[in-house]
């Protein structure tokens, strides 16, 4: 019976050696990343909070604008980022049966995006005095919760493919 890769011990001190894994540069810019995007989102409820607060709403719903297509942007590189030869691509390349998994968290990338256009678009249609100001500050928050859910998901998914598959989970 073959061995798992990564499960071979090492001649001089009987342990087993330490499994292969994601690059490390690779791993801290996506914490880098998941990091800038949650503060990105944090940032925008704050900014809807302010802009409901403020007496100077036209200036603030521009500012809010702009940050929405920057956290846009933000997002659309995060999930290119993960995708081409990311943590999904990596991790089914020591995995392949993770590839389910995998591709409902791919799909997720898109419905993410496409939400978040939509908030966009809602938020360019605020005006002065429009009640939806709250509800658009709950939809940012809600969409940011759901983001870092899935952010964990894809954490959890790399994780056990090389914890379990290539060996380094104990």
């Amino acid at each position: 019976m073959a061995s798992k890769p990564g499960a071979e011990t090492t001649a001089r001190t009987g342990r087993r050696a330490a499994a292969p894994g994601p690059d490390r540069a690779w791993l801290r810019e996506l914490d880098a990343q998941h990091q800038s995007l949650n503060g990105i989102f944090l940032a925008l409820i704050d900014r809807v909070n302010r802009v409901r607060k403020t007496d100077d709403r036209i200036d603030a719903h521009s500012d809010l604008l702009r940050l929405i297509a920057d956290a846009d942007l933000l997002l659309r590189a995060h999930f290119a980022f993960e995708e081409a030869g990311g943590n999904l691509s990596e991790a089914l390349a020591v995995a392949p049966r993770l590839a389910q998994r995998a591709a409902g968290l791919r799909r997720d990338h898109r419905r993410f995006t496409t939400r978040f256009a939509r908030l966009a678009t809602f938020a360019r249609g605020m005006r002065e005095g429009d009640e939806n100001w709250e509800r658009l500050g709950v939809a940012i928050g809600d969409f940011n919760r759901e983001l870092r859910l899935h952010d964990l998901d894809e954490n959890r998914l790399v994780q056990e493919a090389y914890l379990d598959d290539l060996g380094g989970g104990g």
